[in-house]
């Protein structure tokens, strides 16, 4: 149950559209594949050490979904979770047959709004992605979509997050004293493990 509490955390910290095709999925997929995420709010030498690493360390076809392990590491640790991909949907998994978390529902994003551990998401549309130097290889997509979402309360954060194809979210954002801040953001993409002192 920790477990699945701490994922949830991180990926919260971490989130009428166009035709979507059917190949289109908004999540990594490759194995192999390393994500690094940091939050530029910060001063650089706590950006540094809060960094983020998701590696794609396993993934597997069962029935109609694809069963995705990441790898999330910082610097105080490593853990395993469990994803599943289904019609354009990625679920947090607790175990291979119980969800724990919908991270985006089936057929995102024709689906515009959903409800989700107390939140509530609406896809406010497609979008360039934002500016932030990542370098990407030049037949990747660029146009995503932006997800917004609030508690049920409306109490707690206000965020948003930018979803690009095969690579998942790239950028979250708070609202904070009138205006979007970000606050986890995709710095490095690749295909090994990246030490966590790389200098753009």
């Amino acid at each position: 149950m920790r477990q699945v509490a701490f994922i949830a955390a991180l990926l919260a910290s971490s989130l009428a559209c166009e035709r979507t095709a059917p190949d289109e999925l908004f999540a990594p997929s490759e194995i192999g594949l390393t994500l690094a995420y940091e939050n530029p709010s910060l001063p650089q030498s706590r950006r540094i050490q809060e960094r983020m690493q998701v590696r794609i360390s396993t993934v597997q076809q069962e029935g109609g979904k694809l069963m995705v392990t990441k790898t999330f590491t910082t610097l105080e640790g490593q853990m395993d979770a469990l994803f599943a991909y289904e019609n354009g949907g990625v679920s947090l998994m607790r175990d291979p047959k119980t969800t724990a978390l919908v991270v985006l529902p089936p057929r995102f994003p024709k689906v515009l709004a959903w409800e989700e551990h107390g939140r509530r998401y609406r896809v406010e549309g497609r979008a360039a992605m934002p500016d932030s130097g990542l370098r990407l290889p030049d037949t990747m997509n660029r146009v995503g979509v932006w997800v917004l979402s609030e508690t049920m309360d409306g109490k707690g954060a206000r965020r948003r997050s930018f979803f690009l194809p095969r690579l998942g979210e790239i950028e979250t954002q708070e609202f904070q004293e009138g205006k979007w801040l970000t606050v986890n953001r995709l710095f490095s993409y690749g295909f090994e493990d990246l030490p966590f002192n790389k200098k753009r």
